[in-house]
C-alpha cells in the first residue's frame, strides 16, 4: 500500500515537524544578505550619526528662522542650504535680519552643508544635478516671500 506525504507526516509528533520546520526557516535566513551596515563596519552607524546630526540641525536651523517677519525688504536674505551630490544648493532658506541671528545662522548652515557632504559621499546619494535658481525677495505681508514665482525656497514660509 503506498502511502502519500501528508499521511506520512500525520504519524509523526508534531514537536518534531515544527522542529524541523524551524531548521528550515533559520538556514533560510542564513543565506540572506546581512544588513548593509554589517557588510562594511561602522559605515551604517557612521551614516546614521551625520544624519542625526542632519536632523537636529535642521531643526534649529528652521527655529531660528522662525516666520522670517519683516518690516523692509532689505532685512530678507538667502542662504544656500544643502548640498548636491553633483554640487550647488538643494535649496534656498529665506530668512528676516530682523529677527534672525545672521553669524549664528551662518555658523549652522555651514556645519549642515558640511554634514549633507559627508552623507552624499557615505551613501553614495545620486543628485539630479539641476540648477536651483536663488529667489529675489521681497517682505509682503511682514513676511520675506519670494518676489516672483519660483519652488527653490523653503515652502513652510508661503
Amino acid at each position: 500500500m503506498c502511502r502519500s506525504k501528508a499521511q506520512s507526516l500525520s504519524n509523526l509528533p508534531i514537536w518534531l515537524i515544527i522542529a524541523s520546520m524551524a531548521a528550515v526557516g533559520s538556514a533560510l535566513s542564513a543565506t540572506q544578505a546581512p544588513p548593509p551596515s554589517t557588510l562594511q563596519p561602522g559605515l551604517g552607524n557612521e551614516l546614521e550619526m551625520v544624519e542625526q546630526q542632519l536632523h537636529q540641525l535642521n531643526l534649529e536651523i528652521r527655529a531660528s528662522i522662525g516666520k522670517a517677519a519683516c518690516t523692509r525688504d532689505d532685512e530678507c536674505k538667502t542662504m544656500a542650504y544643502g548640498e548636491k551630490s553633483c554640487g550647488g544648493p538643494r535649496e534656498y532658506l529665506l530668512f528676516s535680519t530682523h529677527e534672525t541671528d545672521m553669524e549664528q545662522l551662518k555658523t549652522k548652515v555651514s556645519r549642515y552643508n558640511l554634514l549633507d557632504q559627508q552623507r552624499n559621499a557615505l551613501s553614495s546619494l545620486v543628485s539630479d544635478c539641476a540648477f536651483v535658481e536663488e529667489p529675489v525677495l521681497k517682505c509682503l505681508g511682514q513676511i520675506c516671500r519670494p518676489a516672483k514665482n519660483t519652488d527653490n525656497y523653503d515652502r513652510r514660509l508661503r
